[in-house]
C-alpha cells in the first residue's frame, strides 16, 4: 500500500512495550507543520503530513488482535507469528521490558537502607 508504517521489528520489540510514551511523542510530532518525511529506509522523501505520520502509529497499544481489535489490520497476522514469538521470548527472559516490568534504577547518591 501507499501508507506509512512502523517497521514490524521496531513496533513489536520496542514501541508496543512502551505505547503511552510513543503515542505522546507521535501526537507531539503530528502537531508540526510538514509535508515530507525522510525515512531511514525506502526512497525519500515521502510526501506525507501530520495525519499520515500519526496514522503510522495506529497499531498502538498493540498490533496483536487479542489485545487490540484493530491490531490484526496493521501487520498481517500470518507475517507476525515468528516476530511475536521472539518478542514473547525476549520479554519472558527479561531481555526487553514493558513499563511494568522495567527494573527500577537506584537514584545515585541516595541513602540505601
Amino acid at each position: 500500500t501507499n501508507r506509512l508504517i512502523v517497521a514490524p521489528v521496531v513496533g513489536t520489540l520496542v514501541y508496543e512495550n512502551v505505547p503511552e510514551p510513543v503515542n505522546v511523542w507521535a501526537k507531539k510530532i503530528s502537531r508540526w507543520d510538514f509535508n515530507r518525511i525522510v525515512p531511514c529506509h525506502f526512497d525519500a522523501p515521502i510526501r506525507a503530513g501530520p495525519r499520515e505520520f500519526l496514522s503510522a502509529f495506529s497499531f498502538l497499544p498493540s498490533s496483536r488482535p487479542d489485545d487490540n481489535p484493530k491490531g490484526g489490520e496493521y501487520y498481517p497476522n500470518e507475517d507476525m507469528i515468528l516476530l511475536r514469538g521472539v518478542a514473547d521470548f525476549l520479554l519472558n527472559t527479561g531481555v526487553i521490558f514493558t513499563d511494568e516490568t522495567r527494573p527500577v534504577r537506584p537514584v545515585v547518591g541516595s541513602a540505601q537502607k
